[in-house]
C-alpha cells in the first residue's frame, strides 16, 4: 500500500515519482486505494504530465478489471461447492 513504491514500478522517471507522491500525498491521496478514486483529468490538474497520468490510470484500470475477475472467479467458485 506504498504509494512511492507503486508509483516507483509504473514506466515513470524516477525524478517525476519522487514530484508525483508529494503532490498526491498534499492532495490527501495517501493510499495506492485512493489512485482509484481520480480520473487522468484529476491527476493532470494536480500537475501529473498528460502522458504520465495515462500511464498511471491505465495501470489503475488494469488493476480494477482483475480485481474484478478475481472477484467473479472466487464467487464461482463457492458456487460450485
Amino acid at each position: 500500500n506504498d504509494l512511492a513504491e507503486y508509483l516507483s514500478n509504473l514506466p515513470l522517471p524516477l525524478d517525476d515519482v519522487g514530484v508525483y507522491k508529494n503532490v498526491l500525498k498534499d492532495n490527501g491521496y495517501d493510499a495506492i486505494s485512493d489512485l482509484k478514486l481520480v480520473d487522468e483529468n484529476e491527476l493532470v490538474t494536480l500537475g501529473i504530465k498528460r502522458g504520465h497520468a495515462k500511464k498511471i490510470m491505465l495501470n489503475i484500470n488494469q488493476e480494477r478489471k482483475l480485481s474484478q475477475t478475481t472477484k467473479v472467479a472466487k464467487s464461482q467458485e463457492f458456487a460450485y461447492d
